[in-house]
């Protein structure tokens, strides 16, 4: 998908989806980050950051309570560092911004009957401008990401190594697994890098 197109279906939609084929993520890049993500420690979430009821285990690399934090510091740099300095310009050409930053980042794991309940994102930090999810897991049916904008329903199928850019503003949900194992990797943008203002 060409760059204007995906600038104006984000502008249009509030989400876009760029397939796995049109990937600007290099197969190498996409292959390394796939193989380090898959040995970060996962925890079972009940309850999102957001505070929407979630059935999902989540291996995170970048928490944000108070502020911007690395954790599972030695494999979660890695994923990072490549992102900021091989991609976060492409990020910031497509959602027009200058200055970006990556403020979390985890790994979603659903299996049969998993799912992320209907929330938004600027409910876990107001400063959150987009969610980018990176599809890892292909064998998989249901789960798919539903986004709800001006009295509409759209439904996204994020194929493997898709790309979905959507606006934090905007209520979503991931539907409930049906079978298989959908894996994805969600890291969320915003031109603010201090304090969580949630909590002032």
């Amino acid at each position: 998908m060409q760059l204007q197109l995906i600038k104006k279906n984000l502008k249009k939609f509030g989400t876009v989806l760029i397939k796995g084929k049109e990937n600007f993520i290099s197969l190498k890049d996409f292959n390394k980050i796939e193989k380090i993500l898959h040995k970060i420690p996962k925890e079972y979430v009940t309850i999102g950051d957001a505070g929407e009821k979630n059935n999902v285990n989540v291996s995170r690399l970048m928490t944000d309570i108070d502020k911007p934090k690395l954790v599972n510091k030695k494999l979660s740099k890695v994923v990072i560092d490549l992102l900021n300095k091989e991609y976060l310009p492409k990020f910031k050409n497509i959602v027009s911004k200058k200055k970006l930053f990556i403020r979390r980042a985890q790994v979603n794991f659903m299996k049969k009957n998993s799912f992320v309940g209907y929330h938004l994102d600027i409910d876990s930090n107001p400063d959150y401008l987009y969610a980018v999810i990176l599809q890892l897991g292909h064998k998989y049916s249901g789960g798919n990401y539903v986004v709800y904008k001006n009295n509409s329903k759209k439904t996204f199928k994020p194929d493997y190594r898709s790309i979905i850019i959507s606006d934090c503003k905007i209520p979503h949900e991931v539907s409930k697994v049906i079978d298989g194992q959908r894996t994805s990797f969600v890291f969320f943008l915003s031109s603010y890098f201090s304090k969580n203002k949630r909590n002032n």
